[in-house]
């Protein structure tokens, strides 16, 4: 017990201290993935064999369709958002500033759904070591020749609770990847 004490220097009877925020983002999708369990059902037609009745049966996709719906809600908060920069085209005069805004909301650079689930499943199965997450980057990026893909994961990379200095290495993998498959093509 004196190793655990002196590694972490905390006493050895208490816990850790974690800190975790939660945004709406995360409480909405919570909200919507309960609604799915309670009212979603499947029910079978016909003769229902010893197997059907022996196994699990579950709904698979919940987590991409609730964060289909967010993805959604947010695109639609984006419109509001131009249509209202627009507007004020007409009271303020530096028109430079509205357009940069402008194009900040309406660029391309979004994740798609597929990436960020990916990406979500490698941070939860390596959240307690990041030096093994890097490890891990390191060996599989070479599978990955999309540079839409790497861009993603880049994008995703900067927006987690990673530490910064993992972070740094994190991007720099993925963009030497990127520089590796770009002048392939």
């Amino acid at each position: 017990m004196k190793k655990f004490s002196k590694i972490t220097n905390q006493k050895v009877n208490e816990e850790p201290k974690v800190e975790k925020t939660i945004n709406e983002g995360d409480i909405l999708k919570a909200k919507v993935m309960n609604l799915m369990d309670d009212l979603l059902t499947i029910r079978t037609y016909g003769p229902v064999d010893r197997y059907l009745r022996a196994g699990s049966i579950k709904i698979a996709g919940k987590e991409m369709l609730a964060e289909a719906i967010l993805d959604m809600l947010t695109e639609k908060s984006t419109d509001d958002k131009t249509k209202l920069l627009e507007s004020l085209k007409s009271q303020i005069k530096d028109w430079e500033v509205i357009d940069n805004q402008i194009e900040y909301l309406n660029s391309g650079n979004k994740p798609s759904l597929n990436s960020k689930n990916k990406f979500s499943q490698l941070l939860e199965m390596y959240s307690d070591d990041e030096e093994l997450f890097v490890e891990v980057l390191e060996s599989t990026v070479n599978r990955i020749n999309n540079t839409k893909t790497l861009e993603d994961y880049s994008t995703l990379t900067t927006e987690s609770k990673l530490s910064e200095e993992t972070k740094s290495k994190i991007s720099e993998i993925y963009s030497n990847r990127i520089k590796q498959i770009e002048p392939s093509k």
